[in-house]
C-alpha cells in the first residue's frame, strides 16, 4: 500500500514539473531589422535647348563689312565676292544682315543685305523688338537732312543711301520724318519720307518742327514725292576699279542688283559696274538687264567690252521692260552709268540696275 502510494506521488510530482515546462512561454520569432536597401536614383531627362539653325550665306560682289547697319562709320573690314558668310540676322528694315565676323565687336558685323544670297531658303530673324522694328527706317538713297520739315531749311548734312535710320516722328502732312541725327544722339533732323522704307510709318507720333507732340493720327492726304537734289556721293570707282564687280557661276550668284547714283555737272559724274557671265566656256549666254530710277535727268547707260562699247545694246530706259543681249561667256564687260547731255544745273539720279545669268 505504501508502495502505490508513493508511485502515485511520483507520477503526479512528474506531470507538475511537465506542465510547468509546457507553461513557460516561447519567445517570439523576431525578423532581424536590416537598413533599407538604397533605390538607384531616378534618371533625369537632360533637357537641351535648340540651338538656332546656321543661315549660309554667300557674298554676290565685294562688300564692306561695318560695326552698325548703315553707311556710316569706318567699315571694319572687306569680303570678296563668293564668299560664304554665317548670317545671325537681319535689321528691323530688312536692309542689312548681321553675321558672324571675328574683326568686329563681338565677332559680329553687318553687311548689305542686297549682295548676300541665302544658300537655303530660310526666314532670317529680326535682331531687336517690336519697337525696334517701327522706329527704324532705311534710307533708299542719299538723303539731305533738314533742320526742319522744309526742302528749303538749313541742311545738317547728307546721309548715304541704304543708311539705317531712327525714326523719332513725322509731320503733320506725313511727308517729312523726324529722325536722330547724328545717329543715336539726342539731336533731330528731318528727311523726305519718301525716300525712306520703313515698316509702318502711320503708327509714328506726329511732332511740330520744334518738336512738341501734336498727337498719333496722320491726316489722309495726298503725298506727291519730291526729289531731294543732292550731288552724288563720290566713290572714286573706274574702269580699272569698278564700284561692283561680279562673277556669275551655277553654285554662286545667278542675279545680281546694285544700287548708286550719278549727277552732273557736280558730284560723282559716272559709275562702273562690271560682270563676267557664266556658261560654257567661249559660248553664248542671254543676259537680262532692268533698270529703275528716281531723281531728276536722264541716265545714260553703256554695256562694254575691252573697253569698246556694244553697238547691239540698245540702252537702258528707265523702268522699261528687261533688255535681253547674248554675251560671251567667261568675258569681263562694264556697264558705264552717266547723266546724258552736258547739263548746265545740277541733275541727280538714283538707280538700282538688275543684271540676270540666263534666260
Amino acid at each position: 500500500m505504501l508502495r502505490i502510494g508513493l508511485l502515485v506521488s511520483i507520477l503526479l510530482l512528474t506531470a507538475c514539473q511537465v506542465e510547468t515546462q509546457a507553461a513557460t512561454p516561447m519567445p517570439a520569432f523576431i525578423t532581424a531589422t536590416l537598413p533599407p536597401t538604397p533605390r538607384p536614383p531616378t534618371p533625369t531627362a537632360l533637357t537641351e535647348t535648340p540651338s538656332a539653325p546656321v543661315i549660309r550665306g554667300q557674298t554676290t560682289s565685294r562688300l564692306n563689312v561695318r560695326p552698325e547697319p548703315g553707311m556710316t562709320g569706318e567699315p571694319l573690314g572687306m569680303l570678296e565676292n563668293a564668299v560664304e558668310v554665317e548670317v545671325l540676322g537681319q535689321d528691323p528694315t530688312g536692309g542689312w544682315y548681321q553675321i558672324v565676323y571675328p574683326a568686329g565687336p563681338d565677332g559680329k558685323g553687318w553687311v548689305n543685305a542686297a549682295y548676300i544670297r541665302l544658300l537655303e531658303a530660310t526666314d532670317v530673324p529680326v535682331i531687336g523688338g517690336e519697337e525696334d522694328r517701327l522706329n527704324r527706317g532705311r534710307a533708299l538713297e542719299a538723303l539731305n537732312v533738314r533742320s526742319r520739315p522744309d526742302s528749303g531749311s538749313a541742311s545738317l548734312g547728307i546721309l548715304p543711301a541704304q543708311t539705317s535710320l531712327l525714326l523719332t516722328g513725322k509731320s503733320s502732312d506725313g511727308k517729312w520724318l523726324q529722325i536722330a541725327y547724328p545717329p543715336d544722339s539726342d539731336e533731330r533732323g528731318w528727311v523726305a519720307a519718301a525716300y525712306v522704307q520703313s515698316e509702318d510709318l502711320d503708327k509714328l507720333p506726329l511732332v511740330s518742327e520744334t518738336g512738341v507732340l501734336l498727337g498719333t493720327v496722320t491726316p489722309t492726304v495726298e503725298v506727291i514725292p519730291t526729289f531731294t537734289l543732292l550731288p552724288a556721293p563720290e566713290d572714286g570707282d573706274s574702269a580699272q576699279a569698278p564700284v561692283a564687280q561680279v562673277t556669275f557661276s551655277p553654285q554662286g550668284a545667278r542675279q545680281f542688283s546694285f544700287t548708286g547714283q550719278v549727277s552732273a555737272p557736280d558730284g560723282d559724274t559716272e559709275d562702273w559696274v562690271a560682270f563676267t557671265p557664266y556658261a560654257l566656256v567661249g559660248q553664248q549666254v542671254t543676259m537680262r538687264f532692268s533698270l529703275q530710277c528716281s531723281g531728276r535727268g536722264d541716265l545714260s547707260v553703256q554695256l562694254l567690252k575691252d573697253g569698246q562699247p556694244l553697238a547691239a545694246f540698245q540702252g537702258l530706259k528707265c523702268g522699261a521692260e528687261e533688255q535681253r543681249l547674248p554675251l560671251t561667256a567667261g568675258q569681263l564687260y562694264h556697264l558705264r552709268f552717266q547723266i546724258a547731255g552736258k547739263p548746265v544745273s545740277l541733275q541727280s539720279v538714283g538707280y538700282i540696275i538688275t543684271i540676270a545669268n540666263g534666260p
